[in-house]
């Protein structure tokens, strides 16, 4: 799917199935909603209203379900109807899941997506995962025809009604219906006037929904909407939606990129590329000036590899910013662990059959137990045994153990190293870039700088040793116990220059950080760890409302930043003890080097375990930055799904409102 085009339009058009594959996607209820006079053009004539009837009713989701509606050219699939409340309401882990598994193939493809209003971001955001770009599969090359899946969204309105406008705050009366894009829309009770490229208008006169309908329109045009009677031009900026998905592929796209070709040379230049597609030139501070500057976190980190570690910054500073904002991005391009190398994995999970053919699953123990953990060694020893030992052989041969209960083993899991997957590790600055990109260009009214903390961690005669004390750019000595702890330390140095020099007001750092947060949160939520409770709150409410799942870790300094206590420099790299919240002792080891009595807002989000999805990168982090800073957008969808609010009063008059400093919180 990398050479796969991704368009949203407000109207795909009509087409024979059998010309233009088409998936219908939405939960069933909404999909009831549908009217046939609506899908006809894009069903008939292979599918009658009546097969299309019958469809629906055959649809049973527990959780997802789907049924074909003529061969594989068409089909419709359901979402689950109801989820959880630390799930997304858009299901948008099921919209990725059933694209990929349900929308037929072809050359030119269509989906009709289904939902409420305030879905459609997550939704998108949830489809563009199902294409990646990044191969180098050979056939690729001999395939150069460009493949298009065209996207038209059908909005239906909350409690069996249109969506009010007066339920959509901060939506202006102005929005973009850009061809080849999706245009956000809602029931309108005025004309509209738009406006001609010659700069003449014309007066479209418009259907209004009746009560209790979906709320539907399409406008097939390349200019700017505006109410009629308002005498200022509208502003141009490009389709939220485009602009979202196109930040969540980016992202995507260099975390799979491998390091012999995403190496920090080739990170810098893709952020530059961007900051000329901004009109920003970025700060680089890269190599030996890192070390001059003070730069000892990143330095130390990247010092051995063939391509120098760097700190990069782009920044965007618009007239009437009210306050200033920084992501700050974990950018490692390679993880090897440094000369604290990541090792063999050694099993845990294991399924025991005992006398009697009774199955056991185990996790980490023998039923006997004489043993904290099962260990499988090649030779005729092999034996139910305390000891951590790396297995070998056939990882699925029963193994019988004659020690200490002699029960037969069966590994679930096969043998490998830890290392195979840490190209992304750049994963949290990949986010960073992507979400800068689409922020930027709907229109961020703050000042917004873009961190990137750029090395590969690797292994020489110049590498950092455990032992070795490193000078932070925060000021503070750190005892390095842990080379394999190095996402902290190029995050210390970047917030502590986001703090001492950019001046921020908010920091939010975003890092593959902890493989124990896929333990803490699993690998659907990102663990959140900040120093506000309201952020905390506001973090997994965007993620609900975009889709990037988040969880709140333990947030306690004075219990657990004791874990880096050193007799010899102000703090460890690494925790004493492992068992004690690890993925919140991480954070916490990054929010010292600004200091836990900073007046601003901190926030840190480990995305170790969403950042991919088996051996798919996905953009995680574009959808949740725009979301949750939403109400710094121009955009009204991305205010619409920002769970911030702002310090005036909603009643306040707009000559007032215009005096107050506006904040996020």
């Amino acid at each position: 799917m990398a050479n796969v085009g991704l368009q949203f339009q407000a109207s795909a058009g009509d087409a024979d199935p059998q010309s233009r594959p088409l998936l219908l996607l939405g939960q069933l209820h909404h999909l009831h909603r549908v009217p046939w006079s609506h899908v006809r053009g894009k069903l008939l004539p292979r599918v009658t209203e009546e097969l299309w009837q019958a469809a629906l009713s055959t649809l049973n989701p527990s959780p997802t379900d789907s049924c074909p509606l003529y061969l594989n050219y068409a089909t419709v699939a359901a979402l689950p109807s109801r989820v959880s409340r630390h799930n997304s309401p858009s299901a948008a882990h099921f919209v990725t899941r059933l694209v990929r598994t349900c929308l037929p193939p072809g050359t030119h493809r269509c989906i009709l997506m289904v939902c409420e209003r305030s879905d459609a971001f997550a939704s998108a955001c949830a489809l563009a995962r199902a294409f990646p770009l990044f191969t180098q599969r050979s056939g690729a090359s001999r395939r150069p025809e460009k493949k298009t899946v065209t996207v038209e969204f059908f909005l239906v309105g909350q409690d069996n009604g249109p969506v009010e406008v007066s339920t959509l705050q901060g939506v202006p009366s102005e929005f973009w219906a850009g061809a080849g894009d999706l245009s956000i829309l809602y029931p309108l009770r005025a004309p509209l006037l738009l406006p001609s490229a010659t700069g003449t208008g014309f007066l479209l006169s418009l259907g209004l929904a009746k009560p209790g309908a979906p709320s539907h329109l399409s406008l097939r045009c390349a200019h700017k909407v505006r109410e009629a009677g308002t005498d200022a031009p509208p502003r141009q900026r490009p389709q939220c939606l485009t602009s979202a998905t196109e930040g969540v592929r980016l992202a995507a796209r260099i975390v799979d990129t491998p390091c012999n070709e995403m190496d920090t040379d080739t990170f810098l230049e893709e952020i530059k590329k961007v900051g000329k597609e901004l009109g920003i030139v970025p700060t680089v501070i890269r190599d030996e000036e890192l070390k001059t500057r003070g730069f000892g976190g990143i330095y130390g980190v990247g010092k051995a590899a063939l391509h120098p570690p760097a700190l990069a910054v782009l920044s965007h500073t618009p007239d009437g910013a009210t306050q200033t904002i920084a992501w700050v991005g974990k950018g490692i391009v390679y993880d090897t662990g440094g000369l604290s190398m990541k090792g063999k994995r050694t099993w845990q999970r294991w399924s025991c059959v005992a006398p009697g053919g009774i199955v056991l699953e185990l996790s980490g123990s023998c039923p006997c137990g004489r043993a904290s953990f099962l260990s499988l060694a090649a030779g005729p020893t092999t034996r139910c045994r305390s000891s951590d030992v790396t297995p070998q052989g056939d990882p699925r041969r029963p193994v019988a153990f004659p020690g200490f209960c002699g029960r037969q083993v069966l590994h679930l899991r096969g043998p490998g190293t830890t290392m195979p997957g840490m190209k992304r590790d750049c994963g949290g600055a990949a986010a960073v870039l992507g979400a800068f990109r689409a922020a930027v260009k709907q229109g961020f009214k703050d000042t917004l700088h873009a961190v990137f903390c750029l090395a590969e961690n690797s292994v020489g005669p110049s590498a950092t040793r455990p032992d070795d004390i490193h000078l932070l750019y925060s000021g503070k000595t750190v005892e390095i116990n842990n080379t394999d702890a190095e996402g902290r330390l190029v995050l210390a140095d970047g917030v502590s220059y986001a703090c001492k020099d950019l001046g921020a007001d908010i920091i939010l750092d975003i890092a593959t950080l902890t493989g124990a947060q896929g333990i803490a949160t699993g690998k659907y939520h990102a663990a959140v760890l900040t120093n506000s409770a309201e952020w905390e709150a506001a973090c997994m409410k965007a993620g609900r409302q975009c889709g990037d799942l988040v969880h709140p870790l333990v947030y306690c300094p004075e219990l657990h930043f004791s874990e880096f206590t050193s007799a010899v420099a102000d703090m460890k790299n690494s925790v004493a003890d492992r068992d004690n919240s690890p993925s919140s002792c991480a954070g916490l080891f990054i929010a010292s080097h600004i200091g836990f009595d900073w007046p601003g807002v901190w926030v840190h989000l480990d995305i170790a375990a969403p950042v991919h999805a088996g051996e798919r990168a996905t953009g995680f982090g574009v959808a949740l930055l725009l979301a949750l800073f939403g109400r710094a957008s121009e955009d009204p969808l991305l205010n619409l799904v920002s769970p911030l609010g702002c310090e005036v009063d909603a009643q306040e008059g707009d000559a007032e409102r215009d005096t107050k400093k506006r904040r996020l919180v």
